[in-house]
């Protein structure tokens, strides 16, 4: 009887790690401010499931355990970032954010966070208490910052977040080409391309889950999930065309 064998998997492709974007809230829950952590070097959340001994007579003397609860926690570490005048250092706010919360004593020092993988279908929002330190370093070495996040209940999935953008073309041109972090869609005709036609383009790219188009020619709006670092749009022949944030 022939014996199942694994295929090779050198035709397949590697995934590159910690491709996560990562917000916190500086706002409120109700009304909400998402704001980038820079400086990111290392996000690693965590499901850890708490189980209980089930074993009974029936288990002919092999250990069983079954799952009584889940816990969350998210480990980062990352570079200081901001701005430095010669003087005077504004720290990114998100990463500080972080750190104030740490020295907190009573409920201001809970925090409300999102993260999603720009690749692998992972989502999600989530409240948690948090360490997070400023680690000791010589004056020849960059400042670094490290904690983590132990989550307060279940982390909520949630829909990629996406960004706002206006897509507008003016006189002369007869079609137009969009980059999305250096994708290139298919040539779009100026006066006919439909919002259908222009979503299906930005969703055939590899780096795009979802694009929502509304608006009428010459201008659209345009969201695109997940986040994009860099749009751009070139028109043909010549002419004037704009793609950039609403």
């Amino acid at each position: 009887m022939p014996v199942l064998s694994q295929p090779d998997s050198s035709g397949l492709d590697n995934l590159s790690a910690s491709r996560y974007g990562v917000q916190i809230n500086l706002g409120t829950a109700a009304v909400p401010v998402w704001t980038f952590i820079y400086g990111l070097q290392t996000w690693g959340p965590k499901f850890d499931g708490v189980s209980e001994d089930d074993t009974d007579i029936a288990s002919d003397g092999f250990a069983s355990e079954a799952v009584a609860g889940n816990a969350f926690t998210a480990e980062f570490k990352g570079l200081v970032k901001g701005e430095d005048d010669g003087e005077d250092f504004v720290v990114d706010a998100g990463m500080w954010a972080l750190v104030v919360a740490s020295e907190q004593a009573d409920s201001s020092g809970h925090v409300h966070l999102r993260y999603w993988h720009r690749k692998l279908p992972i989502a999600r929002e989530f409240f948690a208490t948090v360490k997070a330190t400023l680690e000791p370093g010589k004056p020849n070495e960059l400042q670094k910052f490290s904690g983590t996040l132990t989550g307060r209940g279940k982390p909520k999935d949630i829909t990629k977040p996406g960004a706002a953008f206006k897509l507008h073309y003016g006189f002369g041109l007869t079609s137009y080409v969009a980059t999305v972090d250096g994708q290139a869609t298919s040539s779009l005709t100026a006066a006919t391309a439909t919002t259908g036609q222009i979503k299906t383009a930005f969703e055939a790219l590899s780096n795009v889950d979802l694009a929502t188009v509304t608006g009428a020619s010459p201008d659209f709006n345009v969201e695109l999930s997940p986040l994009p670092t860099l749009v751009s749009v070139t028109a043909t022949p010549t002419g004037t065309a704009t793609f950039g944030p609403a």
